[in-house]
């Protein structure tokens, strides 16, 4: 706003003598109107002015304009837009928050704060420029002037006829007088006395300045300056901005007067004319380097002699002539004119005038209108429509915009439709618009159409500078108003191709403009950044053209944005490139080598700009230098694809890349394989190949290693690289003895180097888009340790390239950083550490399914190879999956999938085999290898072997299997080494059947159960034949529950369900030295109380094996495979139940606390077949698991009852915990130790032994019959006291009579004992029944009471099972607390009793 002001200011005309000009010209300013146009704008204090009511403000910060007579038309346009180019060519920098902005988001936040000045400063002068000196026009008043200022020097011989001279008509006015828009006859003069003490010493300035105030009157003033150089000043520099810009345009000017060849042109039709007459400063400052030169020193050689009171002295006089001259007198104008003129145009005669001139043209034109003068005048300076844009423009220098804005609305009409005073229309719209901005809203207006109007009408007159003035005028106040939203809508309609300078620089601003809204537009800030680029480049701007891509780059980075990106990077590089840093160039254009959605023929373009660039440099640059430089991003290399094999026919893409399963499963390998063996003073095997001892490949001499790698041409167009091969380094092994280095038979395509020799492609042809698979050999010729660096190639048979390896191990998530940062751990894989000759393991899988039903079993073959120089011996083979695989020996290669079937008679088949009740971990494998004479099991060099193993899909889903094979040398000096091989497979498993089972216990026998088995077949149309069902425990059997139990094979349809029935009994005695369940029990004890846990060792089961087959052919489930998959799925079922009981045991924990196998537990398998889909195949066979099954009627360990009361026990450890962690987590373990895993019931199972059918003549008397009620305690560790009441029973006869009593107990009824573990009694009782009828006689309740035994101590054993007494034995010494337990029938016992015929 204040810019706008200071610019259309009010002008003085200054004439000033020859020796006043002498006097700015020996402190080196081009003129004495340079000297006093600083102070115009350093008016201090208020100003009070009236306006064309009467009615004064007040004003602070007005300022008034200086120029030279001679110099009213101030430069020519061509002078001033050279200085333009030269200003904004040399201002190119970004500032330094945009300069250190790494992102989008800074550089938008840097904009947004930062100030226009700071962020543009070359724009500013533009500005500067286009507003300040455009000169006197005959379409405004602005730079008339107001008033003259007549300077003469004391050092002058006669001042006051010097003065007289000066004055007009004495003196001749400029030839743009002539033209008749200014008014020559300016009242208004002052005359200004300069009085230099180093120039005229004797000179009584004062006395002098009195003879001049009766000569002239009061309008006179005295200023002293001192030009001696002796006092030194204390004044700032308030000339230096000034000089700077006006300096460059003497320079340019003068420079044009001296080439001009010939008269210049008239630029009437521009308004800026060449300067007139022959200037003291500019015939000094005659070429552009002096100039610059003298703006140079003007700080020191002026600005420290003036003092600091004389500074003051001028700035007084300007406010003086200001405050008592220039707005007194330009208050009188505005008053006459608005008096003398305005009003009566206003009136209806102006407006019938007007009117008239309007529709019948020139044809009525009375006294005093507009006629055009002889030198194009349209409208002269004594005309009504001039003195009333006078009267406007003066009422807006005094700040009265009201008053303005309507004189300016009252002669548009005047203006309007005159094809001769389109440049008058256009001035009057520009000041209508800015009245309206200025008036904060009192004024209305449409701002946009008044500014549409202004440009539109001064470019059809050719005033383009006039039109930028405007646009910078309304931009300003847009900005003052912060409506940075409205701004670039503005700026946009100077936008054209008269020239790409103003363009750029507007749509600079427009960028801007948007960084600053209340939410930047990011995009809208990079797309006008990238217009305003594309315009400098067109001007030749090159450097600001590079600014402006640098800032739109920087806003395409990271975004999906690609096309656009592109385009910039591209122009960056070839801006680069005319700029001369070729270097930049080059990464520019390297940036384009990259997956886009650009067309083939533009990626062929980058890619032959980057190879011309490479070649520019190549001739430029040193050898090292050249190596410096970024690699060529093309072709794309997957590090994590990079595989190092030792075997070439090893399919690398089944293999993944190392993470925390390998080296888990490579500890279990070493700990459960190698170590495991181990016995005294033997060493345990070292961990070769793994990140846990920096994961190094072991390789031999004279082995070949093969290095394989991905790589992707991600362009839409061929590309050629040639020369491929691998750059690596060698360090000798310390101590290792010289050999003669192994020759390689096949050299050739080889690059052979002193310790290893390498392949080579000589060109490999990339086709767009595609994914090739490449493998290099690597061939060590001594012991030490090869890495493996790089790529080494050429691209495009022009750029040479080494792409250097990048591998990452395995993702760290050890600590809680790691797990919130991604992190990854060295890889050393790439690392070859070569040995002396070693045997070297090739493993091929055979007829290995890639999809089977769940629960199918399918046999596959391993054949074990051993390509190296030594035998191979201890193969162990780590499983990722142990619940699908059972393997097999050599021995085996002929078994079926299942064993040989049995055919008899027998409706169940029973079987048993020994096993020890641990969880062991399967997973581990011992590969039996042929044995040789005298040297154990060893694979000799060059030799195969074939090891069968069966796959069941255990579990839906699609499973990738991996396969870890660790293997040693024969021979090995310390045993402790070991190599390995990685495989991996796939298999998918579709669903087959889906089984549910319950049991219950039999309502007539006490030591059997009942078992219900749902099959549902899943299958859509494929039939399932039951075969078999077996059970596996190790005291229970299954039975048929009658003769119809599979006595016919079931078979089942697509969707079909169906029920079977089955029965479990007790296999025979039980043999336990000590039952599983007092083991665990004993081990959670000591846990539990901190005591030293002794040996977990739980005594082998005999595992009763029964089978129950349809055709009565059986399948042996006591023989392998069918054993070894039981066993693996009941290890994974059980550990993964155990860890989810007890989540704070670890699964090695749990190895040590628990068995396999309780007392009462049951697995059951049911054998199925169904069709192939391929007709000439066998069918499928398979099984499908019960697995968990517990017949007891308690819960298994019984640590609440236990342990839980002993609460004084268990606050504090005694001796040394086992788990060793905070009281929160032991806590925690405890509860979830003690926590009731099944429903807490009574121990005690009672039935009555009756027939179901008595005959008897009730003639006779009263039947009495005699029954038993069983009761067996099924506690393994609890003895029990119960009290048995009978209770009375209700007839259910066809005669039932209610008044007669129905049956009645005979003797005692109520009878209590007491039963030890397991122990079992028969009490007799009696009833007697009066008449016939069917009876319920489950009539009793039963009490029972716990007794929980003692405590034992740390060393005291389990208690061991022994048959128990007669129901009337006390039991052994107990805890004088018991839990209660009361119980009833559940369902009724019928007897019928008839009568005797």
């Amino acid at each position: 706003m204040d810019f706008i002001t200071r610019c259309l200011s009010p002008l003085v005309a200054v004439v000033a003598s020859q020796d006043a000009e002498e006097i700015a010209k020996s402190k080196r300013l081009p003129s004495f109107v340079d000297f006093l146009r600083p102070f115009g704008m350093r008016i201090d204090g208020k100003v009070h002015v009236r306006d064309a009511q009467g009615q004064s403000s007040s004003i602070e910060g007005f300022a008034l304009r200086f120029a030279s007579l001679s110099q009213l038309e101030q430069f020519e346009p061509a002078v001033v837009k050279k200085v333009l180019v030269d200003s904004i060519s040399s201002n190119y920098s970004n500032p330094a928050a945009v300069e250190n902005s790494s992102d989008a988001s800074e550089v938008i936040r840097a904009f947004s704060k930062g100030s226009f000045s700071s962020l543009t400063p070359w724009f500013m002068e533009y500005r500067n420029y286009i507003c300040k000196y455009t000169g006197a026009a005959e379409h405004e008043t602005f730079n008339h002037p107001v008033a003259y200022l007549f300077v003469v020097s004391t050092s002058n011989p006669d001042p006051l006829s010097a003065f007289t001279a000066l004055v007009p008509p004495n003196s001749p006015l400029p030839p743009v007088f002539e033209r008749g828009f200014i008014d020559p006859d300016i009242p208004l003069k002052h005359y200004l006395l300069v009085h230099d003490r180093e120039r005229a010493p004797h000179i009584d300035a004062e006395t002098l300045h009195i003879q001049m105030k009766k000569t002239f009157g009061l309008s006179c003033h005295l200023i002293n300056v001192n030009s001696s150089g002796e006092q030194p000043g204390d004044s700032p520099d308030i000339w230096r901005d000034h000089i700077s810009e006006i300096a460059p345009l003497y320079a340019a000017s003068a420079a044009e007067l001296v080439t001009a060849s010939s008269p210049r042109p008239s630029t009437a039709s521009l308004t800026l004319s060449p300067m007139e007459g022959e200037l003291p400063s500019v015939t000094q400052l005659s070429t552009p380097d002096r100039t610059l030169d003298h703006a140079a020193r003007l700080s020191e050689s002026f600005a420290g002699i003036m003092t600091d009171l004389e500074i003051k002295g001028v700035e007084a006089f300007v406010k003086e002539f200001l405050v008592q001259s220039i707005l007194p007198n330009m208050e009188r104008k505005v008053q006459h004119w608005n008096e003398q003129v305005a009003s009566s145009r206003r009136g209806i005669t102006g407006r019938l005038f007007t009117a008239s001139r309007r529709y019948f043209g020139t044809q009525m034109k009375p006294a005093g209108s507009a006629v055009e003068t002889t030198n194009g005048a349209v409208f002269p300076h004594n005309s009504p429509e001039f003195i009333m844009r006078r009267l406007a423009d003066y009422s807006f220098m005094l700040r009265d915009y009201k008053f303005a804005y309507g004189t300016y609305d009252t002669v548009k009409k005047d203006f309007q439709g005159n094809d001769r005073a389109l440049k008058h229309f256009a001035g009057v719209q520009e000041m209508l618009a800015i009245c309206v901005l200025f008036s904060d809203g009192s004024l209305r207006g449409n701002v946009e159409a008044l500014l549409d109007s202004a440009i539109s009408n001064y470019q059809n007159t050719n005033l383009s500078l006039f039109a930028a003035r405007a646009m910078m005028f309304v931009f300003e106040m847009l900005k003052h108003r912060e409506e940075f939203s409205d701004a670039p809508n503005y700026l946009l309609r100077l936008i054209g191709d008269d020239s790409n300078l103003r363009s750029a620089l507007l749509l600079e601003q427009s960028a801007i403009c948007f960084a600053k809204h209340s939410v930047p537009m990011k995009r809208k800030f990079a797309f006008y950044m990238v217009l305003a680029a594309h315009r400098f480049d067109k001007s030749n701007q090159k450097e600001h053209a590079f600014r402006c891509y640098r800032a739109a780059l920087k806003m395409y980075e990271g975004e999906e944005w690609t096309l656009a990106e592109d385009n910039v990077i591209f122009s960056l590089g070839r801006l680069s490139y005319h700029l001369g840093d070729t270097v930049e160039s080059f990464n520019y254009f390297r940036r384009l080598l990259r997956a886009s959605k650009q067309s083939a023929t533009q990626q062929d373009s980058f890619l032959r700009e980057f190879c011309h660039t490479y070649k520019t440099l190549s001739s430029q640059l040193s050898l090292e230098q050249l190596e410096s430089l970024p690699p060529a991003p093309i072709p794309l290399l997957d590090d994590s694809s990079i595989n190092v094999a030792l075997l070439e026919s090893q399919n690398t893409s089944l293999v993944t890349k190392d993470d925390e399963l390998w080296d888990s499963m490579e500890k279990d390998l070493v700990d459960l394989g190698f170590n495991e063996k181990a016995g005294p003073g033997k060493k345990v095997a070292r961990l070769v190949k793994t990140t846990r001892d920096q994961g190094k490949t072991v390789c031999a001499v004279g082995e070949p290693v093969f290095i394989s790698m991905v790589l992707r041409n991600p362009l839409l167009i061929p590309l050629e690289i040639n020369d491929v091969f691998l750059q690596a380094d060698f360090i000798a092994k310390a101590g290792a003895t010289d050999a003669d280095p192994a020759v390689n038979p096949s050299a050739i395509g080889l690059i052979q180097y002193e310790y290893f020799d390498v392949s080579c492609i000589p060109s490999l042809v990339l086709q767009p888009l595609e994914w090739r698979s490449v493998q290099f050999k690597l061939f060590p010729k001594f012991q030490g340790e090869i890495m493996v660096l790089g790529l080494q190639y050429l691209l495009a048979s022009t750029v040479p390239t080494f792409r250097p390896f990048k591998k990452q191990g395995r993702r760290l998530n050890d600590t809680q950083q790691q797990r919130s940062v991604e992190s990854y751990a060295a890889d050393h894989s790439l690392t070859l550490s070569v040995t002396p000759p070693m045997p070297m393991l090739d493993v091929v899988f055979h007829s290995f399914p890639e999809a089977l039903l769940s629960g199918q079993v399918e046999k596959a073959v391993i054949e074990v190879n051993n390509k190296g120089n030594r035998g191979l011996t201890n193969l162990y083979m780590k499983l990722s999956h142990p619940s699908f695989f059972a393997v097999g020996t050599a021995e085996m290669m002929d078994n079926n999938s299942y064993c040989d079937i049995k055919e008899t008679q027998e409706p169940t088949l029973h079987r048993s085999y020994g096993t020890q009740n641990i969880l062991a971990n399967t997973s581990v494998v011992r590969l039996q290898l042929p044995s040789q004479n005298g040297s154990g099991e060893v694979l000799a060099a060059g030799m195969t072997t074939l090891i069968p193993v069966w796959i069941r899909g255990d579990r839906i889903g699609k499973h990738n299997f991996r396969f870890l094979f660790g293997y040693q040398s024969e021979g090995e000096a310390d045993g402790s080494s070991y190599r390995q091989l990685k495989c991996t497979t796939a298999c998918q498993i579709s669903p087959s059947l889906r089984i549910n089972a319950f049991t219950r216990p039999s309502s007539s026998i006490l030591k059997e159960f009942i078992l219900g088995i749902e099959i549902e077949n899943l299958q859509p149309s494929t039939d399932v034949v039951l075969r078999q069902v077996t059970s596996l425990s190790p005291m229970w059997s299954i039975c048929p529950i009658s003769e119809r139990t599979l006595k016919e094979e079931t078979r089942l349809g697509g969707k079909q369900t169906s029920f079977v029935y089955f029965r479990f009994q007790l296999a025979g005695a039980k043999s336990f030295a000590e039952l599983p369940e007092a083991t665990t029990t004993r081990a959670l004890t000591q846990l539990i109380k901190g005591e030293e846990p002794t040996p977990f060792s739980p005594h082998p089961l005999n595992m009763v094996v029964s089978s129950i087959a349809a055709p009565t052919r059986f399948v042996d489930c006591a023989e392998l495979p069918f054993r070894t998959l039981s066993l693996n799925s009941r290890v994974q079922w059980r550990t993964q139940s155990l860890s989810a009981q007890y989540p704070g045991l670890s699964p090695e924990r749990l190895r040590d606390l628990f068995t396999l196998y309780y007392t009462d537990d049951v697995d059951i398998s049911i054998l199925w077949e169904a069709p192939s889909p391929d007709e000439n195949a066998p069918p499928r066979a398979g099984h499908h698991y019960i697995i968990g099954i517990n017949l007891g009627i308690q819960a298994p360990l019984q640590l609440h009852a236990r342990l839980g009361r002993n609460s004084s026990l268990l606050s504090q450890p005694t001796g040394r915990s086992l788990y060793a962690a905070t009281a929160r987590e032991r806590k925690a373990l405890i509860e979830s130790l003690l926590k009731p895993r099944q429903k807490d019931v009574s121990p005690v199972r009672m039935i009555l032994r009756t027939l179901s059918e008595y005959e008897y003549d009730f003639a006779t008397g009263n039947f009495v019959a005699t029954f038993t009620a069983v009761l067996r305690n099924t506690s393994w560790e609890n003895s029990v006291k119960y009290k048995l009441d009978l209770l009375a029973m209700d007839v259910k006869g066809s005669q039932r009579d209610d008044s007669m009593t129905d049956f009645s107990w005979l003797g005692s009824i109520n009878q209590s004992g007491s039963l030890k573990p397991e122990e079992e009694v028969g009490v007799p009782i009696k009833a007697s029944f009066f008449r016939p009828g069917t009876y319920d006689v489950n009539r009793w309740r039963l009490s029972v009471t716990v007794f929980l035994p003692e405590l034992p101590d740390a060393a005291a054993g389990s208690p061991s099972r022994k048959k128990g007494g007669g129901g009337g034995s006390s039991p052994p010494h107990q805890e004088p607390a018991g839990t209660t337990y009361i119980q009833m029938p559940n369902w009724p016992q019928f007897i019928t009793i008839k009568q005797c015929q």
